[in-house]
């Protein structure tokens, strides 16, 4: 397991920074359907829901290289990233009544971002992230939808 650093972009990493590694970056969607755990009523209002990334583990794995299926360049060398995305919502379990509930949960996910060329193997890896979307659906009376798109780059800046 490599040591690894974590920073937050802003929403200006988008359109402000420079565009010479956009290859190394991954996109992707989580979700997890969530018991409501209040008992206090069954007519549910979901006020906020906010969330943080924590990346649990990062690995370098080497394998093939090549050209994948959908078109993308296989250098051989991937950064698999094992994490949990930490999400609380907030929500009123009887609108008459109007009990604040504060529901706390994670959703795992893991990945792997292919990496172009030598990975820096003296420093820390950096990694960037930022929470594009979070949304919690109410399904049912007594589940919830939540859904996620992130955004985690391999940074080569400290290298």
């Amino acid at each position: 397991m490599a040591k690894f650093k974590l920073s937050e972009i802003t929403s200006l990493f988008i359109h402000g920074e420079d565009d010479n590694n956009l290859d190394e970056f991954i996109q992707f969607n989580i979700y997890k359907n969530i018991k409501l755990t209040c008992k206090q009523g069954s007519d549910y209002e979901i006020k906020a829901i906010s969330g943080s990334l924590e990346v649990e583990s990062c690995k370098i794995v080497y394998g093939m290289k090549g050209r994948s299926i959908e078109g993308q360049n296989l250098t051989g060398c991937n950064l698999v990233i094992i994490g949990r995305l930490n999400v609380k919502i907030t929500y009123v379990a009887c609108k008459i009544c109007k009990n604040v509930c504060l529901l706390e949960d994670f959703i795992p996910f893991s990945t792997f971002i292919v990496i172009d060329g030598e990975i820096c193997e003296v420093g820390p890896i950096n990694l960037k992230y930022l929470i594009e979307d979070l949304e919690a659906i109410i399904i049912d009376k007594n589940n919830i939808l939540v859904t996620s798109t992130l955004l985690i780059k391999y940074d080569r800046e400290y290298c």
